[in-house]
């Protein structure tokens, strides 16, 4: 599975800004870029091959059955897609908070629910508040 990663970094000096440009440069990908404040911006996308697993859903009552794909990549996140569909659930884990997004809408591009799994960092036993 291929995915299209937008990133948009900011870094405090000019050093860490044209180190980064110079990567890109040599990856041949657009990075616009432009000071906002004491910080520069930068913004690229770029595409990214994570591991696949495809998977089925039989319904024990129903001849028909859903197929789809779990993606993988430590980076970005676990994703699930349903065949015909596309995206249904995507978890990732930043700024130490995992978060689930939901998609029930195949037209819109932002989540129709995002919920934060505040239970995952909770020692055994205990379940966070």
């Amino acid at each position: 599975m291929t995915l299209l990663l937008s990133q948009i970094h900011q870094f405090a000096t000019y050093k860490e800004a044209n180190a980064m440009a110079a990567t890109l440069d040599a990856q041949g990908i657009e990075h616009p870029s432009f000071q906002c404040g004491d910080f520069i911006v930068m913004c690229w996308a770029e595409l990214q091959t994570v591991k696949s697993n495809p998977f089925v859903l039989y319904d024990e009552g129903e001849e028909e059955s859903v197929t789809g794909s779990i993606g993988y990549d430590a980076e970005l996140g676990l994703s699930v897609n349903i065949d015909g569909y596309g995206l249904i659930a995507y978890i990732e884990q930043y700024d130490g908070i995992t978060r689930l997004f939901v998609y029930d809408d195949v037209e819109q591009d932002t989540p129709s629910h995002t919920i934060k799994l505040p239970c995952l960092h909770a020692p055994t036993g205990e379940v966070a508040a």
